[in-house]
């Protein structure tokens, strides 16, 4: 019933990941879809391939880092994506989404439905009973109906191997409702990479056009104090942080976080 497509290329974690869902996915027929892929082409594309290839109606698009936590969740993913009204059906995700040069996450809690820890000691938030009606999602774990894929599919013009989530995200979330569940937990190994080629990917990604929400002033503030801070110390060529920071803007209580991002000082 499900088709689990990974693009990979470190053979011990498609290993480990492939023995890890065997072990917790419960009993369902499944299969696990490699897309072999060394940097070869983009996310888009391999995921594309890869559910080209799907036998089953039901697909996960999964990172290859990452360890399922949660038992028989193979029967909990298909009790939510049986409803026709459901796009997405993510692990992490987010209400809102403007059209600022953020990922994923805002950097306002409210908005923000996680359940992905990075730390195995870490301590994911309590689970709710019903899913989370977001917008975006998490490109770290995604779950649809091959027919959803069919008819929207990853954006091949999209290069590389970010904002491919995103993307995919806010166009089903056109047509369906996407939503966070808690009921199926994950550890992913990987912080991610939020160097050149995030920024660049970043900033193509907002000249292209989405439904996006409007932001209060308030809001605004907010989502620039969170990514000045959290992209401050990462390794960000200066014309780069100049293009970022143009496109981000700044206002009285975010410039002195702007600034430090620019210089790179790692303020306390």
């Amino acid at each position: 019933m499900i088709s689990i497509i990974i693009s990979s290329y470190r053979e011990s974690y498609f290993e480990n990941l492939k023995y890890n869902i065997h072990k917790s996915i419960g009993a369902v027929d499944f299969e696990v879809v490699r897309i072999y892929n060394p940097a070869k082409m983009s996310l888009n594309k391999a995921y594309n391939l890869g559910a080209e290839k799907a036998k089953f109606p039901y697909l996960v698009f999964l990172h290859e880092d990452v360890t399922i936590l949660s038992e028989n969740w193979g029967e909990v993913l298909i009790s939510y994506l049986k409803d026709q009204s459901v796009g997405i059906i993510g692990l992490a995700g987010n209400k809102k989404k403007f059209n600022l040069p953020t990922g994923c996450e805002t950097g306002i809690n409210k908005y923000r439905k996680v359940f992905v820890t990075h730390l195995p000691s870490e301590v994911l938030a309590a689970g709710h009973k019903e899913p989370t009606e977001v917008r975006t999602l998490d490109g770290v774990f995604l779950a649809t109906r091959k027919e959803i894929w069919k008819s929207i599919k990853f954006n091949e013009n999209i290069a590389g191997f970010h904002f491919y989530d995103l993307d995919f995200s806010l166009r089903v979330d056109r047509h369906y409702q996407n939503y966070v569940i808690s009921s199926i937990k994950l550890l992913h190994h990987s912080l991610g990479n939020f160097g050149d080629e995030w920024i660049k990917s970043n900033l193509d990604f907002h000249n292209r056009a989405y439904e996006f929400d409007i932001p209060t002033k308030e809001e605004k503030e907010q989502v620039r104090i969170f990514w000045y801070k959290r992209l401050k110390n990462e390794d960000i060529s200066f014309i780069l942080k100049l293009k970022y920071l143009a496109r981000m803007g700044v206002g009285m209580e975010s410039i002195k976080y702007a600034l430090r991002f620019l210089i790179n000082h790692n303020y306390q």
